[in-house]
């Protein structure tokens, strides 16, 4: 069994906009995202957000998020105690 932390992150993401006027206050267009999940791995350029883990027999499958650093916040919310997550 290991630990994770349970958190939440507010980080901005890029936006694609397709055939429509530009706006003239682009930063009213931008908006954050927020992710909550377990924090897997952190380096010095990102964070691994799992949001989900499906166990099989031989292998574990997540949903997860590459979120690059700065984030706009980070929030901790305790730990969880899982058994290990098997990596490919």
């Amino acid at each position: 069994m290991r630990k994770y932390k349970i958190v939440a992150l507010l980080w901005q993401d890029h936006t694609h906009f397709e055939r429509t006027g530009i706006p003239s206050d682009p930063d009213a267009s931008v908006m954050p995202t927020l992710t909550v999940g377990i924090l897997y791995k952190e380096t010095k350029r990102y964070y691994i957000i799992i949001s989900d883990i499906e166990r099989y027999g031989d292998r574990d499958e997540a949903s997860y998020t590459i979120i690059f650093k700065p984030v706009l916040g980070l929030q901790e919310y305790g730990l969880i105690e899982v058994n290990n997550i098997r990596e490919v």
